[in-house]
C-alpha cells in the first residue's frame, strides 16, 4: 500500500494548531495576509483551516476582517496529578517526556482521546515515568503505579524493559508505539517499516544509489529493525546502504556528523533517511552550513512527523499519521480493556501518509 499525500488544507490546520500549542502567537492570530505569506497558501485555504480550528474551540468566531482571538488550549492545561471522580474509570498515559515538552501532535492525540472517553465515564491523565523507574522497573514500577490508581495504562513509546514488566505484571495496558518482541499486549503502531520501504523505493526512482539511515544510538524499540530492513531493501535493489547512529544529546550531534561526513568520500551517499525529527532538523541545518544544497546535492526524508517541519526551508519531506486515525484504533482497545481486561484485537499497524515537502530531488550526477 502506497502512502497518500496529505492535503494542503490538512497541513495548514496542523500548522495553526502547532503555532497555538507552542505559543508562537500571543492572544491573537496574525492577520490573514501575514499568515498567507508565511504559509504560502491562498486566503480561501487559510479561511477553511481557521474555520476548522474554530470548530475545535482554539479560536473565537471572529467576524469579517477581524483578527481571531486565541482561546485557551485544553491540551496544554493537564498538568495536575491524575485524579478520578468516584465511579469514573481511570486511564493513565505513561510517557517519557514531561507534558509541557510533548510534541503538539501527541497533545492533540491526547486531547481527542480525552474527549472521546468522556461519554464512557473515563478520565485520561498523562504521567511522566521517572528515570529511576525506567531503569529499574522490576524493583520500582509496582509501588510507583499504586499512587495513580489506573484501571488501564497506555505505554507511549516505552522501552522494552517497561513493556515486558507490564506484560508479566499488569496486562491491562495498551502500547502506543512499537511493540517489543515477545510482548503480547494490545498495541497501535505507526508502521515505520512501511514508510522506510516507500522512501527507499521513491529515492530509487529518483536515481539514488547510496542511502544513509540516521537513527538514534540508543536501542529504542524498532530502531534496530529499521536498520536491518534498510540493508535488506538496498541489497535487494542493488543499492548501497549506510547507517549513522546518533546520540540523543544535541551537543554531541555536531561531532558525530563531522566524524561521519567530513571526508568527501563519505558523500557518496546522496540521500539521508532520518528516524527522529530532531536529528532530521539538525541534519538539514548542518548540510546548509557546509554549503551542501538540499535537495540538489543531498535529499532528506524523515520517517516521523513534527509540526515545525512545515516551517523549515526547504520544507522537510516526511511521513505522518493523522491523530483521528490513531484515536479510532486506540479507543476500542482501551474500552475492551476497561470492560473485560482483555483486548480482542491485539495489534494494528497504521500506514503513515507521505508529505512531499521540498527536500527530495533527483540524485546528483
Amino acid at each position: 500500500m502506497v502512502p497518500q499525500r496529505v492535503s494542503l488544507l490538512a497541513q495548514t490546520v496542523d500548522s495553526l494548531r502547532s503555532g497555538i500549542a507552542h505559543r508562537q502567537w500571543i492572544d491573537y492570530l496574525p492577520p490573514e495576509r501575514v499568515l498567507c505569506e508565511q504559509m504560502k497558501i491562498s486566503r480561501s485555504t487559510l479561511r477553511r483551516a481557521i474555520a476548522k480550528i474554530e470548530e475545535e474551540g482554539l479560536v473565537d468566531a471572529g467576524g469579517s476582517g477581524k483578527r481571531r482571538q486565541i482561546l485557551k488550549c485544553p491540551y496544554l492545561d493537564n498538568t495536575a496529578k491524575p485524579t478520578a471522580a468516584h465511579g469514573t474509570k481511570s486511564i493513565v498515559w505513561l510517557t517519557l517526556r514531561a507534558f509541557s515538552e510533548m510534541p503538539s501532535i501527541n497533545l492533540r492525540l491526547i486531547a481527542q482521546l480525552q474527549s472521546r472517553l468522556l461519554p464512557h465515564d473515563c478520565s485520561l491523565n498523562v504521567v511522566r515515568v521517572p528515570e529511576k523507574v525506567l531503569q529499574h522497573p522490576d524493583e520500582l514500577m509496582k509501588e510507583w503505579l499504586t499512587s495513580f490508581g489506573g484501571d488501564v495504562w497506555i505505554l507511549h513509546q516505552m522501552p522494552s524493559e517497561v513493556q515486558r514488566w507490564f506484560y508479566r505484571n499488569q496486562p491491562t495496558a495498551c502500547i502506543v508505539g512499537t511493540r517489543s518482541e515477545g510482548v503480547d499486549l494490545a498495541s497501535v503502531e505507526v508502521d515505520s517499516a512501511a514508510a522506510l520501504q516507500h522512501a527507499v523505493a521513491m529515492l530509487g526512482r529518483h536515481g539514488h544509489q547510496h542511502i544513509t539511515l540516521i537513527r538514534q544510538a540508543q536501542h529504542m524499540v524498532g530502531e534496530d529493525q529499521l536498520e536491518q530492513l534498510l540493508y535488506e531493501l538496498c541489497a535487494e535493489s542493488g543499492k548501497e546502504a549506510d547507517v549513522l547512529a546518533c546520540s540523543a544529546q544535541s551537543d554531541m550531534l555536531p561531532g558525530e556528523f563531522e566524524k561521519k561526513f567530513s571526508r568527501a568520500s563519505a558523500w557518496r551517499s546522496t540521500a539521508l533517511i532520518c528516524s527522529v525529527p530532531s536529528v532530521a532538523l539538525f541534519a538539514l541545518t548542518w548540510l546548509q552550513r557546509q554549503q551542501i544544497q538540499v535537495p540538489e546535492q543531498v535529499s532528506i526524508i524523515l520517517l516521523r512527523s513534527q509540526p515545525i517541519l512545515s516551517y523549515t526551508s526547504p520544507r522537510m519531506a516526511h511521513y505522518m499519521v493523522n491523530e483521528e486515525r490513531a484515536v479510532t484504533q486506540i479507543l476500542p482497545r482501551l474500552l475492551d480493556l476497561l470492560k473485560s481486561q482483555v483486548c480482542t484485537t491485539s495489534h494494528i499497524n497504521l500506514i503513515p501518509d507521505y508529505v512531499a515537502g521540498e527536500t527530495v530531488g533527483p540524485a546528483r550526477s
